[in-house]
């Protein structure tokens, strides 16, 4: 792995609510990959992967940093619902631009449960 390379863990956040959650690793992300191409190889890395079919079909469009490797970690367990001006990535960004760094969780969830699940923080169990 080269300097202009990254390990990024993506957590695939299926139901905020039933705390349905898989992580994905990705080796060798180039920093100077936008969030856009990001996305669409994270998608391509889902679809090839043995995780469930529900995975594989969800709609996913936002990219969220979880944690930053040596920094303090959410309380949630889901998702860190602080700092969205800072933490969501926008699709114009370049990867070596924003705080991003070698062994970076980033969760990968649909913006519409992430806003319902924020609002209401209960968990569904069964």
């Amino acid at each position: 792995m080269t300097d202009e390379n990254l390990i990024i863990t993506i957590r695939v956040i299926r139901s905020f609510h039933h705390r349905n959650l898989k992580n994905l690793v990705l080796k060798n992300v180039n920093k100077n990959t936008n969030i856009k191409d990001l996305k669409q190889i994270i998608n391509q890395e889902i679809k090839k992967s043995s995780l469930p079919p529900p995975f594989k079909t969800f709609t996913y469009d936002t990219l969220k940093i979880e944690h930053v490797p040596f920094k303090a970690k959410s309380n949630d367990p889901v998702i860190n619902c602080e700092d969205d001006d800072i933490l969501i990535l926008q699709d114009d960004q370049i990867i070596a631009n924003t705080i991003v760094v070698n062994e970076t969780e980033i969760s990968y969830f649909s913006m519409s449960d992430y806003l319902e699940y924020k609002s209401n923080r209960s968990v569904k169990i069964g």
